[in-house]
């Protein structure tokens, strides 16, 4: 549950950012004159395709950290070294999430088209995914997919490395003391996030 909380809050809060990345990277256009007015303009509303977005990172965000510290603790058991560990149930996790979300990536990237006719449809990603289906195969679906995978990828799995092995670095805390665990907590997530994103 905690894994779900917490990939559900980041992908609600971030939606918007996403959305505007895909804009921008998709080079759909959109009104404004200036960087800064084009940027704001691509995060407004209307926010098509955000439930299968946001479902899908959320899912696909606590596959990935859930896995990562199952995977990591038997490995670790079994006698696995650190690094193998660490990395190694992050990348499978991270495999099987982008596998399984890139079809409704691909739509919900191609619904923020400025102007897209399925964007208007109840159902806009279903209606989308119907469309590359039938027009372009399946195979369709899963274009990106490399890119995908090679963009996220790294950036789980040193995230999770991070976040594994900080902890052994950092004084112990109290446990009696919720504000010190919070802060040693927040210590290695800030640390676990910066050092994914870079």
């Amino acid at each position: 549950a905690p894994y779900f909380a917490a990939s559900g809050a980041s992908a609600l809060a971030f939606f918007p950012l996403w959305k505007a990345a895909v804009i921008g990277q998709s080079g759909f256009e959109v009104g404004g004159n200036g960087f800064w007015q084009k940027y704001l303009q691509s995060m407004k509303p209307p926010w098509r395709g955000s439930l299968a977005v946001i479902s899908g990172m959320t899912w696909g965000r606590a596959v990935i950290f859930y896995g990562s510290d199952v995977g990591s603790h038997w490995m670790r058991s079994q006698g696995f070294s650190t690094v193998i560990s660490s990395t190694l149930p992050s990348l499978l996790a991270c495999l099987i999430a982008q596998i399984a979300n890139q079809p409704f990536t691909r739509a919900s990237i191609m619904i923020q088209r400025p102007g897209e006719e399925l964007a208007k449809r109840t159902f806009p990603t279903l209606a989308m995914l119907k469309h590359l289906a039938t027009t372009r195969g399946l195979g369709s679906l899963f274009l990106g997919l490399d890119a995908a995978i090679l963009k996220t990828a790294p950036k789980y799995m040193v995230a999770v490395f991070i976040k594994d092995n900080m902890g052994q670095w950092l004084a112990p805390a109290d446990e009696s003391n919720r504000r010190a665990v919070l802060v040693r907590s927040a210590k290695i997530s800030v640390s676990a996030g910066i050092a994914g994103a870079v």
